[in-house]
């Protein structure tokens, strides 16, 4: 089952929603100092395992940069996002990230664009 199938309890929909916070506020204080995460990096969600010591950060990049090199990127500078969650975040246990591209709003994107084009195509025929 995928992680994003499973359903998240309060407890941890209340983590990830603070892990996010953390997260988005490190990277608008430019704090991650990496040239890949400054710009257009969007946080879209977390998901947090049961025992909240792992997380997943999903993001997406709003211009034309590769995933992979933003995701690497995140993961260099993970250290800051910990350190971050340590000072603001009152959990027993800082969670370990890990970073993924969100590919269902490229999906989403692309799914949009497909319907524009047979609207306009329809109305052409008119």
């Amino acid at each position: 089952m995928t992680t994003s199938m499973v359903p998240m309890s309060q407890r941890q929909q209340r983590v990830a929603s603070q892990i996010k916070d953390v997260v988005a506020q490190v990277l608008s204080r430019g704090e991650a100092s990496h040239p890949e995460l400054n710009g257009l990096v969007n946080i879209t969600r977390v998901w947090i395992s049961k025992d909240i010591r792992h997380a997943t950060v999903f993001f997406t990049t709003l211009d034309d940069r590769a995933p992979k090199i933003v995701e690497d990127a995140f993961m260099e500078m993970s250290h800051v996002f910990a350190r971050a969650m340590g000072k603001n975040m009152t959990s027993k246990y800082t969670a370990k990230l890990k970073f993924e591209y969100d590919s269902g709003y490229d999906y989403s994107n692309n799914l949009g664009r497909k319907l524009e084009e047979l609207d306009v195509s329809e109305e052409s025929e008119d």
